[in-house]
């Protein structure tokens, strides 16, 4: 394995239901996602980092207040090591990746999770791409809206 996933877990979660949404299946829901990272190298062992994501989800800038229903910021971090023979050139890239995909995965389940208890469906994040040369891919939200 060139990554392995140590450990992660929640450092920040605040998810808050939009008491305005309404509830239409032929709308689509107006989500606007950012999510950024940092990499931490240990100090003491050059193969194991720590990556922290920071997510934030809410209604498009000139949406309808009530075009989400949830909306929201959840903080991940990570405990990875990396396997000493990546080249160094590649490590980086190799670990903001894979990892931040790792975390986001983690923090897309945590938020449906929590949601799902809330008093709209469960709203799952789109999928997005951590590539440097690759653009967001905007997946369809499901669980919204009946779906």
């Amino acid at each position: 394995m060139l990554l392995t996933l140590e450990k992660y877990f929640v450092l920040e979660s605040n998810i808050k239901a939009n008491s305005e949404f309404v509830s239409d299946s032929n709308k689509k829901v107006d989500l606007e996602v950012e999510a950024a990272g940092d990499l931490y190298e240990n100090n003491e062992d050059g193969n194991k980092f720590r990556i922290v994501i920071s997510i934030t989800f809410d209604r498009k800038k000139g949406s309808r207040k009530n075009s989400v229903p949830y909306g929201g910021s959840v903080k991940m971090d990570g405990f990875f090591s990396l396997d000493g023979n990546v080249p160094n050139k590649k490590r980086e890239s190799l670990l903001m990746v894979n990892g931040l995909s790792v975390l986001y995965s983690a923090a897309r389940e945590h938020i449906a999770s929590v949601t799902g208890r809330g008093p709209w469906e469960a709203l799952y994040l789109p999928i997005i791409s951590f590539r440097q040369d690759e653009t967001k891919i905007d997946g369809e939200i499901t669980g919204v809206n009946g779906d």
